[in-house]
């Protein structure tokens, strides 16, 4: 009787001890108005047949890529409200994060009208991870429940957007809102 009470208090504490499966949030920052939205984003990921097709859901909406493994250039974008964009590869480069190299693509809405398209900025493992707009300081970043993926996250959009180091200028404000990591303000002042 002893062992039963032994092994069942074992299972409870192992089940307890269960991690938390990682959770997936998008930032949405406004600099005009000083407006940060976060909204938790569920990722749905399928690859068949030389494509993988990347569902991003919200309580507000849905959007989908769907990335061309064989050809980038075919890639398309499907967003929640009117039929497919056009959508294609600006460039493909590599950039280091952290002693890793990340090989970002770089996508476009951007079809020549004023004051119109987006910027997508895509990796094999974090996905889309950041999105702005072309003619507003509009920006989406993807955050999870891992400091260490949004540390890199954000190191890897502040190299792949450099304006954004002057776009995000308040860096008081940015810390108030949990918006950079601690220690961060004195290494962007140097920017």
């Amino acid at each position: 009787m002893k062992h039963i009470w032994s092994f069942g208090l074992l299972f409870i504490c192992l089940a307890s001890c269960k991690p938390k499966p990682e959770e997936y949030y998008v930032k949405r920052i406004k600099i005009g108005p000083r407006t940060i939205n976060t909204t938790k984003v569920i990722i749905d990921k399928s690859v068949q047949a030389n494509k993988t097709r990347l569902t991003y859901k919200t309580a507000f909406d849905t959007v989908s890529y769907i990335i061309d493994n064989q050809n980038k250039k075919k890639s398309q974008l499907l967003p929640p409200t009117y039929g497919a964009e056009s959508f294609h590869l600006v460039e493909d480069y590599s950039v280091k994060v952290a002693n890793k190299e990340y090989r970002i693509f770089h996508f476009s809405t951007f079809d020549g009208t004023m004051d119109g398209g987006s910027e997508h900025y895509w990796n094999e493992d974090l996905g889309v991870f950041f999105t702005r707009g072309r003619s507003w300081p509009n920006y989406f970043v993807l955050e999870s429940t891992d400091e260490k993926k949004n540390k890199i996250i954000w190191n890897l959009v502040k190299e792949v957007y450099p304006a954004i180091k002057d776009r995000l200028e308040d860096i008081d404000w940015l810390e108030k809102e949990g918006l950079t990591a601690k220690g961060e303000k004195a290494a962007t002042n140097n920017m």
